[in-house]
């Protein structure tokens, strides 16, 4: 009798053993679960705010290195609103054109009035269209991303201009 009430109870025990273990890993996966889900959002919400960044910085730096903010003006690019910078290198006149081409915010750099077509130009960032506006005391863009946010870089014309840079 007593081998059979030491099986009876080992068997109990056994399956308690594996009832825990597999709540053990139920747990484990859900917890993995989430956690991916958590980390896949934060990078989504990280590279969207990279995006805005890289493209608000480059802009800004585009215009901290023009030479003379005279020669800064909206053009024209393949029916598209462009910023122009103009820069004189050899004795030759260049321009850097910023533009939204396709889905994206583009860079060309050549001869003004060359006849460079749009898709040309070097492909920055994503985005859907860009405005910008240019007074004798800022220069403002707007920059519409694929997600419907607006990226604004305000540019202060007037400050530079006094210090003499």
């Amino acid at each position: 009798m007593r081998k059979k009430e030491y099986a009876r109870n080992n068997s109990i025990s056994d399956a308690f053993v594996f009832l825990v273990f597999g709540i053990f890993a139920i747990c484990i996966i859900a917890t993995l679960s989430l956690g991916i889900s958590s980390y896949q959002k934060i990078a989504s919400r990280d590279d969207v705010t990279y995006r805005e960044r890289t493209c608000a910085h480059y802009i800004f730096t585009k215009l901290e290195q023009a030479e003379n903010l005279d020669r800064v003006y909206l053009g024209e690019m393949d029916g598209s609103q462009a910023l122009v910078i103009e820069e004189e290198i050899d004795g030759d006149i260049y321009a850097t054109k910023i533009y939204c081409y396709d889905g994206w915010l583009m860079e060309c750099f050549s001869i003004p009035d060359s006849g460079v077509e749009a898709d040309a130009g070097e492909k920055l960032v994503p985005a859907e269209s860009m405005s910008a506006s240019i007074t004798d005391a800022l220069i403002s863009i707007d920059i519409k991303t694929p997600d419907g946010d607006i990226v604004s870089v305000n540019y202060s014309v007037y400050g530079r201009r006094e210090v003499g840079l």
